[in-house]
């Protein structure tokens, strides 16, 4: 599925947005960890977050047939996504708990803000979360290759239990999807594909 130059563009703008965003978010954790901040410094707050306040109405309202089509684009490469970039891009998401967790437990450990206790369990919880995510990407890899949605079974992983969630999938059988007009079936994996594609959908290998 090709875009037009215009929807590309507005796609890249897009993912400035919370750069923009994170100079406002930096000086705010500057603010609430100095009890002498006076009202000047709130309003520097106020100033950094206006280039990104007028980039979002930019793009949610000015652009609004821009952001519907581009919602409907990245719906579309979500369903088409190869199971490895999708895989690969959960697990960055997943190791950014354990990096946010130090960071906050340096600052509270230098700063003695709020009660080192807090920072502590934040770490230990962020490091729990990486071993729940990676166990449940094994398990979204396994419902996907039995023809099941990989996106759900990762986030019913999450949610209830990777246990739970695991067993279920051992308890599926491998679907088998049917071959409609103007498709074929992957020759690795058997599940129907359009004539003109090269790569498959399900499993990710070359066709």
């Amino acid at each position: 599925m090709e875009i037009s130059k215009e929807l590309a563009s507005y796609r890249k703008l897009a993912k400035l947005s919370p750069l923009m965003l994170a100079p406002a978010m930096i000086y705010f954790i500057f603010l609430i960890s100095n009890s002498d901040a006076t009202a000047n410094a709130y309003y520097v707050f106020y100033a950094l977050l206006v280039p990104s306040l007028i980039l979002s109405l930019y793009l949610g309202v000015i652009k609004k047939d821009l952001a519907k089509a581009s919602k409907e684009y990245q719906k579309y490469l979500n369903a088409n996504m190869n199971p490895e970039i999708r895989a690969k891009k959960y697990k960055r998401g997943v190791w950014a708990f354990p990096l946010f967790g130090i960071f906050f437990y340096a600052y509270g450990s230098i700063t003695n803000y709020v009660i080192p206790t807090i920072y502590f369990v934040v770490l230990v919880v962020s490091f729990i979360w990486v071993l729940f995510g990676s166990l449940a990407i094994s398990i979204a890899n396994q419902a996907q290759a039995k023809g099941k949605s990989w996106t759900a079974f990762f986030w019913l992983s999450l949610l209830i239990s990777p246990l739970v969630t695991w067993l279920i999938v051992s308890s599926l059988q491998p679907e088998q999807g049917k071959i409609l007009e103007g498709s074929k079936p992957c020759p690795m994996c058997a599940e129907p594909v359009k004539l003109a594609a090269k790569l498959c959908k399900h499993c990710g290998s070359n066709i």
